[in-house]
């Protein structure tokens, strides 16, 4: 500790030090608090007391009550390594984990009750918390916000009322709606993050989509040959591709421009030549979309 404050007695006192010696010594040690006293003395002399306390550190934890989840799937969204100084914010990060965990599954009406201890002896800390899970909620509606004039047709939609809440069948719509967007000439659309409202006396959840649209561009694909020039690319071309959407980089952070096309156009060629086509070259075109 000595040397990481950096002076020592009868060194000229200059506050600029002092502050210094404070930052290394949260640099180096395990301390929550680090308090400087400074007393004059006589003949121009000062006494510097440091007065220095230790964080405490988490010795275990433990918890019950858990049904949906095992033992090593909550503990592995806790994260705590062994000797962890306990800070009550970040515990309290950490237990938001699991209540994002459960809500994942639909249990929106989950508690926890925490008990913390300090141990005499040592001061360290012992965790125990309770989960009272409650019971998965069921959807009650699922609404769409934002642009809402071009809504994608019903079947393409899990997540319907009265079925339990699932987060990723959620997802799941999310990716096929955007896929539907792609296809009407939205590249760009962005739709989500879901929105949830709880009704607790009812147990479910009104889910919100928000929805941005933008222009519509219409992509054609081309296989560049030599002798023809650009000759139209269908999304047939290789035995089991139904489309080479999946190839396009455009999305709503980046716009159809000609380094993200170009970049999309190499993304094919690559597929294509893993595949034992190595001499295709490909174009990608954006036009406005026909109304």
């Amino acid at each position: 500790l000595n040397e990481a404050i950096g002076f020592r007695e009868g060194d000229l006192y200059q506050s600029e030090k002092l502050r210094q010696a404070v930052a290394r010594l949260y640099r180096i040690g395990p301390f929550r608090d680090i308090e400087v006293q400074v007393t004059p003395l006589s003949n121009q002399r000062v006494a510097v007391i440091f007065l220095l306390l230790k964080k405490r550190l988490i010795q275990s934890i433990d918890f019950s009550g858990h049904r949906q989840f095992t033992r090593q799937e909550i503990e592995r969204t806790l994260r705590v390594p062994a000797d962890l100084p306990f800070e009550e914010r970040e515990w309290e990060d950490r237990l938001a984990q699991v209540y994002a965990l459960y809500k994942r599954e639909g249990y929106f009406g989950l508690k926890i009750e925490s008990e913390i201890r300090s141990r005499a002896r040592d001061g360290a800390m012992e965790i125990f918390f309770q989960i009272q899970e409650g019971e998965r909620a069921r959807i009650k509606k699922l609404l769409f916000s934002g642009e809402t004039a071009d809504l994608p047709p019903p079947e393409l939609i899990r997540s319907v009322p009265f079925h339990f809440f699932r987060l990723e069948v959620l997802e799941g719509d999310i990716q096929r709606i955007r896929a539907f967007y792609k296809k009407r000439g939205y590249w760009m659309a962005a739709v989500g993050p879901p929105q949830t409202l709880f009704y607790p006396e009812e147990n479910a959840v009104e889910v919100t989509l928000p929805v941005v649209l933008s222009t519509r561009v219409d992509l054609t694909f081309y296989r560049v040959d030599p002798q023809a020039g650009r000759v139209p690319l269908p999304s047939t071309f290789l035995s089991g591709i139904s489309s080479l959407d999946r190839f396009v980089r455009i999305d709503q952070d980046h716009g159809a421009t000609e380094d993200v096309l170009e970049e999309s156009a190499r993304e094919i060629e690559r597929f294509y030549h893993d595949h034992g086509y190595p001499f295709v070259s490909v174009a990608v075109e954006a036009k406005p979309f026909p109304e």
